[in-house]
Order: C-alpha cells, then structure tokens, then sequence
C-alpha cells in the first residue's frame, strides 16, 4: 500500500519490516536453487562448451543494463510493485531454463542452447531491474532502526542461502544427472514465486514513487563532473572484471580440470557462501581504521593470490588447498559490493545518489558484463576448445587463471586512484 505521508507509521513500519524479512529468508532458499552455481551445474549437465558457460557467469552483469527498466516501473506503479513484478519474471525465467534442459534431452540442443541464454540473461536482468527499488524501499520501511535492519536482512539471506546449499548438497550427492538439477531449480523457482506473496504486506511512501520520476540529464551532469565518483566508476568496472574472471568461472574450472561432483560443487559454492560471511564481519570490525579504500586493495591483492594458486595448482585435486581460495571469492564478492557501496555512500552527495547509483550498475556492472561476456568468451573458447582431452583441461585454466592474476595487478591501480577517506567517514553511513 502506498501511504502519502513522509514516513510510515512505526507500526507500519515494523509490519512491512517483519514481511520483508520473511521475502528475503524465502529468497535466499531460493535464489541459490536457481542463481550462478546451479545454472552452471546445468549447462555442463547439458554439454556446453566452456565458453558457453563463461557467457551464463557473465550474465550476471551484463543484467544490470536492465536498470532504466526497473527505474521505469518504480515510477510507474512504486518500489514493491517494482520488486514483485520483476522477482515473479525472474522466476518464471528460471523455470525456463528447466525447459531448456528438457530440450536438451530430448534432442534439440541447439534451441536448448539458445533458451538457455536468453532465459539466464532475463533472469539476471530482473534481478537487476528489482534492485532499483530495493535500497530506497528499505530506507523507507527501516528510517528509525535502517543500520540494524540491513545487517539483520542480509543475515536472513545468507541463513536462507545455507540450509539451502546443504540440503541441494545432499540431494545431488544422491542423485546425478541433469533432472536433479531440473527438480532443484524448479523447487527454487516454486520457492521464489510463493515469496513474492510475502511482498504484498510491505508498505511504502508515495515518496518513492515520486522521486522515480524525476529528471535524469540535470543529474547526469552533475555525476558526470564529479571527477571522484568518475575513479569510483572505473575502480568498480575493473573489480567487476576480476569478480566475472576470477570468481564467477570457479566452479566450472573446477569441474572441468578435476571432474568434481555437483555435490563437492555445492560444498564449494558453500565455502563462499561462508567466506562472504567471516570477511564481511572482520571487515566491519576493521573499516573504521582501515577505510574501503584500503580493505578493497587488500581484497584485491587476495584475490590476486587466488589466481596465482590456479596458475600452479596441482594436477590431482586437493579438497582443503581449495577450500581456502573459495573463501577468498566469497569474501571478494561480499567486500566488493559492501566497500564500493560504502565509499560511494561518503564520496556522493546525496541529492545525486540515486541517479549515480544507476549509472554505477549500468556503466561499471553492465559494461563489465558486456566486456566479460566477449573477453572471456572468447578466451575460453581460445584455451578451451570443444574436444580438447580432458588430461590438458587443467593446463588451459592455469592459462586462463594467469590472464587473471594480470587483470588483478592492473586494477590495483585503479582503485589506488581514489582518494583516501577521511576519519570521520570510515564509519559505513546509516541509509534513510
């Protein structure tokens, strides 16, 4: 409901907080049955060549130029109607991609194939148009409590996100295939459709509506002159770059050089899940010392050791030299997003946010996306070739991981450029 006052009542409030809360722990069930790891699980299940599944991890990015989408609907109809239109053809894109396996198996790969893209590249893109309205939405439902609120929300995911990582684990440890991985993902499609229900008691001002419909070339000027916000631009395209690189093809490289289960996969894709976890919580304990700036060159560096590890890993697999790089790509994904949002938040003035904010997602999410999408397609299909023997797979990913660890070194440059935040602004800013 849409409430033309300038906040909601505290009961309200607490009402819409108590809905979303319940949304986000179904969506953190949900989204791990039907997001990155599982999809990827589905494409080598359906033999896709590596860089076809290089292009579904890309995806991820490449979404976020559905954003004007999603800025257009939240306009139109406010920031809950945004998140449910978009959260319902995000999942009903997930149950494509099912019928997209189903193709395969009866024969028609290439539809298969092509369904298969389109529906991943929907799929990421409504998450990405959702996202539009996400941050305003919980300004608005949290502005007495905002600090605890997102720390509480996005415990709720990834408590969502484990138990379903260990039980998807135990199920593909007992069943194999490709139709596991169907009644997985449409378990989490089913999952994500009856959550957006959930959205329905989740109130909003008409504020949010109205400040969706304000003109975009003044602001964009004014982004577009603030030489900080350019360093951050760029700094954020280039951790994109390394994240679609590094951290995104993890799981098929290890697949492909070691033929590891989907369960030692799921354990993996756990790791991360955790990884995100710990570093994020020793990053808060730290920020205020240290700054993003500086936990992000920290980051980088690690994630720099990561490839280097893969440039020299070893020809039999090593489940426990493993587990610490996959808490490394976990911890990068989380410190990312959490550092660039937080020095975004201190460098930005506030009346030029929201529309830096999607210049952000487009500019350095989408064009790292689009960039990814053709580089590393590209490169896979170079190291990678359909047919190549399966004793020089491993040789290829220690290629394709040192192409990283260049990439790495490079945008340590980049994010070197921004300046340094002041003390008093270390402490992440409160949102509402």
């Amino acid at each position: 409901m849409l409430y033309d006052l300038p906040s909601l009542p505290p009961k309200v409030q607490r009402r819409s907080q108590n809905h979303y809360l319940t949304f986000n722990f179904m969506n953190g069930l949900s989204y791990r049955c039907v997001g990155e790891t599982v999809i990827v699980l589905a494409a080598l299940a359906m033999k896709c060549p590596d860089y076809i599944v290089a292009l579904l991890s890309a995806m991820m990015f490449l979404g976020y130029l559905t954003l004007p989408l999603g800025r257009f609907t939240c306009a139109r109809w406010g920031a809950t109607a945004t998140q449910m239109i978009f959260w319902t053809a995000r999942n009903l894109a997930a149950l494509g991609i099912v019928i997209a396996a189903g193709l395969s198996m009866v024969g028609c790969y290439r539809t298969a194939v092509a369904l298969l893209l389109l529906c991943s590249f929907t799929f990421y893109g409504c998450r990405a148009a959702g996202l539009v309205s996400n941050m305003p939405l919980l300004g608005c439902i949290a502005q007495d409590n905002c600090g605890r609120f997102l720390q509480l929300n996005q415990a709720v995911f990834y408590v969502g996100s484990c138990i379903s990582l260990v039980v998807m684990g135990w199920f593909l440890q007992s069943h194999r295939g490709l139709k596991p991985i169907c009644v997985v993902m449409g378990t989490g499609a089913a999952i994500g459709l009856l959550s957006v229900l959930v959205l329905r008691g989740v109130d909003e001002t008409a504020a949010l509506r109205e400040s969706s419909r304000q003109p975009v070339l003044p602001q964009l000027r004014h982004a577009f002159h603030d030489r900080i916000f350019l360093k951050l631009l760029l700094a954020n395209f280039c951790l994109n770059l390394c994240l679609i690189l590094a951290v995104q093809n993890q799981i098929l490289a290890i697949k492909r050089s070691y033929g590891a289960s989907d369960w030692t996969a799921m354990l993996y894709s756990l790791v991360m899940c955790a990884g995100g976890i710990l570093f994020t919580y020793l990053a808060a304990a730290v920020v205020k010392y240290l700054g993003p700036r500086q936990i992000l060159l920290i980051t980088l560096t690690a994630l720099a050791g990561l490839c280097l590890a893969w440039w020299i890993a070893p020809a039999t697999l090593n489940a426990w030299l493993f587990i610490p790089l996959f808490a490394i790509a976990g911890g990068a994904g989380a410190l990312f997003d959490s550092c660039v949002a937080h020095y975004f938040l201190a460098s930005v003035p506030r009346e030029n946010q929201v529309i830096c904010s999607i210049c952000n997602y487009l500019l350095a999410g989408g064009g790292a996306g689009a960039v990814g999408l053709i580089g590393v397609g590209m490169l896979l299909r170079h190291l990678v070739p359909k047919g190549l023997p399966d004793a020089e797979v491993l040789g290829a990913y220690q290629h394709f991981y040192a192409v990283g660890l260049t990439l790495c070194l490079l945008s340590l440059w980049a994010v070197a450029a921004l300046p340094p935040l002041p003390m008093e602004l270390r402490t992440p800013p409160k949102h509402g």
